[in-house]
């Protein structure tokens, strides 16, 4: 094999297993276990470097295994399979799997889907995947072997027509490519990645390929292009909301894949709002060989502002020539603290209390019949006092069930099940309910909060609950397996009437969220105020 592909410049490294499992994956008697496979591995590489002494050789790819001599290599499909490798906001903050101290290492394969263009479809699929019009009601799980229509809850909201999948799924898939590209580039000890995969051969082969088997791009090429810039601006994701009359900042980086260094560079930057203007600047920098380096932070003023800011940059040279372009959308909003007189009555846990924190103009109140809201987040402290609480919300009252553990739980008499999410804690979760409570927000507003203990972006649901009766009003929803495995949308928090009053189930997670995420805290005052 190495005789046939020394000739082709396209073959840059050699390896010899794609993920290998602990174990022989369970199957020693049918495979090689580990120890035999070292012993493989030298052995090849020793007739390889007989036959071409500059071959660069990677043992493994994808090793689930480890260690191995050599560069050790993980698979990453964070932006895919829910935190696969490491959660989004950990890998944008530099996180990696466990590495010998000082070692560079490989990510041999990441990606997410994204559908083909409508015009590949009409053209390529079987004419019973697909609907008349691209803009009747389908969804791709009439596609084979497709992932879309299972993982995309945990991403983005569900589309209804061919043509809103493949916009949503395309978005997404470009989104996605940017995040993880450019949170490789940014770790200087990353030093070989890739996409999976780059071209597709057969219609609806591999989805998660960047160009389809016609040679059209999806949007996820361009973003890919882009973040393989040798020498480039990277903005690391972390807040991506602020409040007005914060002082808002992105972090800026450079990255240089280059053995040569730059002197006399510079970057100029501008902030946008509503096509105005509102902050630029000048920065003189050097920029060194075959390194990242994080180069400041571009910082402004957020008073009288709301909704979208955009913040750009321009790489330039010692003549003034852009060598790289990027930019980021950062959201401003207001929100108002006050409950307006609300009466709330909580159980003792920490949970109930930190949701209070940032509040102002309401009273904690021990007398049940006082309350208009309630929020519960021990279970047993409901069940103690079970019948004062449902005759005060009977009566008109709000009982927010905040956060309960996983479990089996009887509610007006009605089984609900709360598990924890079937692919690891999810970072978004859907908004698009028609909900009262949700009337107003975006899309994204769901997505990617600040974790105010941890310092990153994490996971904002752990669990998703359903009823036996299903009779709860959808909030905000996501997904999660069923008894036999399959994906059904599931409620991440959920509206029951009972006589004048509610009961709500919320799973999602606001404690720590609620000084840095707007969204998160106009949510919360809508949970919580009469």
């Amino acid at each position: 094999m190495e005789q046939l592909v020394r000739k082709h410049p396209c073959n840059i490294v050699d390896t010899f297993i794609n993920e290998p499992f602990p174990n022989a994956n369970n199957l020693p008697q049918r495979h090689l276990v580990r120890a035999e496979l070292e012993r493989f591995f030298k052995a090849a590489t020793e007739t390889i470097l007989v036959l071409n002494p500059d071959r660069v050789i990677k043992s493994v790819d994808g090793d689930y295994d480890p260690p191995t001599f050599g560069l050790p290599d993980n698979h990453c499909y964070t932006a895919w399979y829910n935190s696969h490798g490491e959660t989004m906001g950990e890998l944008a903050a530099g996180f990696w799997t466990p590495i010998k101290k000082g070692w560079n290492y490989a990510c041999g394969e990441y990606g997410c889907e994204g559908l083909d263009p409508i015009e590949t479809m009409y053209k390529e699929y079987p004419k019973q995947w697909l609907p008349e019009s691209p803009d009747d009601d389908w969804s791709p799980i009439n596609i084979s072997l497709e992932q879309s229509s299972n993982f995309h809850y945990q991403y983005f909201d569900t589309p209804r027509t061919l043509r809103g999948w493949v916009k949503a799924s395309q978005d997404y898939q470009a989104f996605a490519t940017k995040w993880m590209t450019e949170s490789f580039r940014r770790q200087e000890n990353m030093i070989s990645t890739v996409l999976h995969i780059f071209i597709d051969h057969f219609p609806a082969g591999w989805m998660k390929a960047v160009v389809d088997v016609d040679r059209n791009a999806k949007p996820a090429f361009f973003a890919y292009r882009d973040a393989l810039t040798p020498t480039m601006i990277s903005f690391k994701p972390s807040r991506l909301s602020f409040n007005e009359g914060e002082t808002a900042s992105v972090e800026t980086w450079v990255c240089n894949d280059l053995s040569e260094s730059f002197t006399d560079y510079s970057l100029c930057y501008e902030v946008m709002h509503e096509g105005d203007i509102i902050g630029k600047g000048i920065k003189d920098i050097n920029i060194h060989a075959c390194a990242s380096d994080y180069v400041g932070d571009i910082s402004f003023n957020t008073n009288g502002l709301e909704g979208a800011v955009t913040v750009r940059c321009a790489l330039l040279d010692e003549s003034k020539n852009v060598v790289h372009y990027n930019e980021t959308v950062l959201k401003v909003a207001k929100v108002n603290e006050n409950l307006n007189g609300t009466n709330i009555f909580t159980d003792e846990e920490k949970d109930s209390k930190e949701l209070l924190q940032p509040f102002t103009n309401f009273t904690r109140t021990n007398e049940i019949p006082n309350a208009n809201t309630i929020i519960i987040n021990n279970f047993a402290a409901f069940t103690a006092k079970q019948a004062e609480l449902l005759d005060r919300v009977k009566a008109g009252a709000k009982m927010v069930f905040y956060n309960l553990k996983p479990g089996d739980y009887t509610i007006l008499k009605e089984s609900v099940t709360i598990k924890p999410c079937g692919m690891l804690p999810v970072n978004f979760v859907s908004r698009a309910t028609n909900h009262k409570l949700i009337d107003g927000f975006d899309a994204d507003d769901f997505r990617f909060w600040f974790d105010e203990a941890k310092k990153i972006i994490t996971p904002i649901l752990d669990n998703t609950f359903i009823s036996e009766n299903k009779d709860f009003d959808e909030i905000l929803t996501s997904a999660n397996m069923n008894s036999k495995g399959e994906w059904r949308p599931e409620l991440a928090c959920g509206e029951k009437k009972y006589g004048q009053g509610f009961i709500i189930i919320c799973n999602l997670d606001l404690n720590n969220r609620l000084n840095t995420n707007p969204a998160a805290l106009k949510f919360a005052k809508r949970l919580i105020e009469v």
